[in-house]
């Protein structure tokens, strides 16, 4: 076995890829991580969305999921330690506490009595259409309108899917796209929230043995292009103002509304 075998040990979820050799599933893996953490240091999400479906083709989600939290996480951290004097810090806490309180909770209802399917078809459905409406009011010239009292119910969604589901991005940056203005602020406020998260849920993975050997490869072997994705992300932020910035979020959430529903 060669040192690209760990991708063998699971024919049943290569799909499309079947037969393809096993230098080119790394190399379309790195690609996928690649773009997928680019998306994620720019807008502060996106990254798990965007690679969930084609690393599916390759890995079970048992494999792919702990990568996923320890990336998210760890490039959350990083950017929260550059820029943790932009933290809104009032409504991290109110994310923060909205999700940890009610999200579990509601993950075991969804994962008991709800299809993931029609979950990501309705949440994608919703994220579309509420993105739409920004851009519009975006290109109309319009102010952003304040909070409503059933906005609460973003981030304890939020905190629901991302126990469940890992998808939880789209509604909590539609809540905080409503409070923090300012592009810097709402990316290192998103990454406190994926910071405290992710770990716990990286934490969760360790102590319950999901974590394994084969989990710890592929990180190894994604972890250069992860890192290329963050570095040539850094690069494209310095050069975007703020309108670029808020469409780029809206249109990042489209695209994974659409990667969510397909």
């Amino acid at each position: 076995m060669g040192r690209h075998a760990l991708l063998y040990r699971f024919p049943e979820k290569r799909l499309v890829m079947n037969g393809m050799p096993a230098l080119l599933l790394s190399i379309f893996l790195l690609v996928v991580f690649f773009c997928g953490y680019f998306i994620q240091q720019i807008t502060g999400f996106g990254a798990a969305i965007f690679c969930l479906p084609f690393a599916l083709l390759v890995l079970p989600r048992e494999v792919f999921m702990p990568a996923a939290w320890l990336f998210t996480g760890g490039q959350a951290i990083l950017i929260l330690i550059r820029q943790r004097k932009k933290v809104n810090v009032r409504q991290l806490m109110i994310v923060l506490t909205l999700a940890v309180l009610f999200g579990p909770i509601s993950a075991d209802y969804l994962l008991a009595h709800v299809s993931e399917a029609l979950i990501k078809i309705c949440l994608g459905l919703f994220i579309i259409v509420n993105s739409a409406y920004e851009l519009y009011g975006i290109y109309r010239g319009k102010k952003k309108k304040g909070l409503r009292l059933w906005h609460c119910l973003y981030p304890i969604g939020s905190g629901a899917l991302q126990s469940a589901y890992g998808i939880g991005g789209p509604l909590l940056i539609a809540y905080l796209n409503k409070t923090v203005e300012e592009k810097d602020a709402l990316r290192s406020t998103v990454c406190g929230y994926w910071a405290v998260l992710n770990t716990f849920l990286l934490g969760k993975y360790i102590v319950s043995g999901q974590m394994t050997s084969v989990s710890a490869g592929v990180c190894l072997m994604l972890l250069p292009a992860v890192l290329a994705g963050a570095v040539t992300g850094s690069i494209v932020l310095k050069k975007i103002n703020q309108r670029t910035f808020t469409i780029a979020v809206h249109c990042v959430l489209m695209g994974s509304a659409i990667f969510m529903i397909i």
